[in-house]
């Protein structure tokens, strides 16, 4: 069990250095070939395909992307961006948390605080992207892959979709720009979805918003043949022709009406997680469980059985996280401020440990510091909004 985070060397670890770390990664495997970068008819188009990982984005497919977009931004011949998958099964699973628990067991300590950087100035750049960003989703996009998908204009989901934010299952916050795109979900779903982890099918990823569109797999093949042999030379003519073969291939968002949980849900999560405080919102749920005439019953056991087994602490700073992020000035502001709790979050033990748990040894008994919610009620949370220093997370 990891009771107590490892002590962090006192290591220089400049820019130059991630950089060469990046180009040894490169040497010694295979993550060059985990990205497909090709242009057509002025488009530019970036598919993952690391299929027997889920797609998860390891560090160098992360600065890769990154790379690419950068040079596609300035090039005036790329007028849209699509981002697509190999294979049915995942879409992205997120960022590669093995690789992350490796750099953590070898004292990278440095290279982990450039990691999340790496990431986070992806997610970044995709939100304010000036052209047409086109994420043709289907199968698995969790975590990092919601990042990369979530931040883009276009969100293009097919029926196979499984949409989540897990982070609270292994000990850390929502992130990649979650602190933004969940706060646009109706009423209070998102900061639902943020605390409990839980998982949206496609119908729930309609009504939450995660997807702009609805289209089948085999829908999104047809569309995406269509974009790719269009030959206008003008990027807003481009740009509106993209509109035209989206909404022509688009399904139906009606005929899935009524089949969201999410939406069934709404009133009881609406009522709950409206609470101005953490205690209040746990307050508020044990109230409504031990009542068995309470309306709200079983969704409130429902809830407090969820949150049994998610991290204390993370669900705490989860709660003040969303709450404090409903009206971000901008995209710069949100990734300030989840780079600053990622880097308190390396310095305590819970997620380190729920990685070890949930994804090494895969035992599901992580052994959290705060045993019970109840002990983190006391925690001065404002600590772990300190003002973020200018100039540390430069974009």
């Amino acid at each position: 069990m990891i009771g107590t985070v490892r002590s962090q060397r006192n290591e220089h670890f400049s820019i130059q250095n991630y950089l060469e770390e990046m180009k040894s990664y490169e040497k010694r495997s295979d993550d060059k070939h985990f990205i497909n970068i090709s242009v057509k008819n002025h488009i530019g188009s970036l598919e993952l395909n690391r299929p027997k990982a889920l797609n998860a984005l390891s560090p160098y497919m992360m600065y890769t992307l990154r790379h690419q977009l950068n040079l596609w931004k300035n090039d005036t011949k790329i007028h849209a961006v699509v981002l697509l998958s190999s294979n049915d099964r995942s879409f992205c699973a997120g960022g590669d948390i093995k690789a992350l628990y490796e750099s953590w067991s070898h004292n990278k300590h440095s290279l982990l605080e450039f990691l999340f950087r790496e990431e986070y100035q992806l997610d970044a750049l995709i939100a304010s992207y000036p052209k047409p960003y086109l994420s043709f989703i289907d199968g698995i996009v969790m975590g990092g892959g919601m990042g990369i998908t979530q931040n883009g204009s276009y969100r293009l989901m097919g029926n196979n979709t499984i949409a989540a934010m897990p982070e609270t299952k292994i000990g850390f916050f929502p992130d990649a720009g979650a602190t933004a795109f969940l706060q646009k979900c109706p009423g209070n779903i998102g900061l639902y979805l943020g605390m409990t982890g839980n998982i949206c099918d496609i119908n729930d990823s309609l009504y939450a918003g995660f997807a702009t569109h609805y289209m089948s797999r085999h829908n999104q093949d047809l569309a995406l043949a269509e974009i790719l042999k269009l030959r206008t030379d003008n990027p807003v003519n481009r740009s509106h022709e993209i509109d035209q073969i989206i909404e022509n291939f688009t399904q139906q968002t009606a005929l899935l009406k009524g089949h969201s949980s999410l939406e069934k849900k709404q009133k009881p999560i609406d009522h709950f997680f409206c609470a101005e405080t953490f205690k209040d919102l746990i307050n508020k749920l044990k109230a409504a469980k031990n009542d068995l005439d309470d309306p709200h019953y079983l969704f409130a056991k429902e809830t407090l059985d969820i949150f049994q087994k998610r991290s204390p602490f993370s669900l705490l700073i989860t709660f003040y996280q969303l709450q404090k992020g409903r009206h971000p000035k901008d995209i710069n502001e949100v990734m300030a401020l989840e780079f600053s709790l990622s880097q308190t979050f390396l310095k305590t033990p819970d997620f380190f440990e729920g990685i070890r748990s949930i994804i090494i040894d895969k035992d599901n008994t992580p052994n959290w510091q705060h045993k019970k919610i109840e002990d983190v009620f006391d925690l001065d949370f404002e600590s772990y909004f300190k003002p973020f220093t200018p100039g540390l997370f430069p974009l």
